[in-house]
């Protein structure tokens, strides 16, 4: 009974040990996808944007990463979508609101969050 005492303890140090070890090289917390254009995060909705609602080019994805990482200041960057995919304005509405995003044919709907913080 002794011995299980004392492996039970040592196992719960030991884990205790390592889960305060392991670090977090990131500093952004990936719970959504998005894409940071103009200085603002836009998060992706499950909305699909009709062709006819779709609106002029106001840019492309200029980098993509599938790893926490901070955005660079002047880059277009995205967690969801690859380089070189378009971004467009929707018809009607402010780019301050919403934008869209084309790749492989599919128009999704991002939504402004704000200010991104590039720490």
């Amino acid at each position: 009974m002794k011995k299980s005492i004392a492996v039970f303890s040592f196992l719960s140090v030991l884990i205790m040990i390592v889960s305060c070890t392991q670090s977090n090289s990131s500093s952004k917390d990936w719970k959504s996808s998005f894409i940071v254009w103009q200085k603002d995060l836009y998060a992706v909705t499950s909305d699909i944007v009709k062709e006819q609602d779709v609106g002029e080019s106001i840019g492309k994805v200029t980098s993509y990463s599938d790893q926490e990482v901070n955005a660079r200041k002047g880059e277009v960057f995205s967690n969801e979508f690859q380089k070189g995919s378009i971004i467009y304005e929707i018809q009607g509405m402010s780019t301050e609101e919403a934008i869209v995003v084309k790749e492989q044919g599919v128009l999704t709907k991002l939504i402004n969050k704000g200010g991104y913080d590039y720490r």
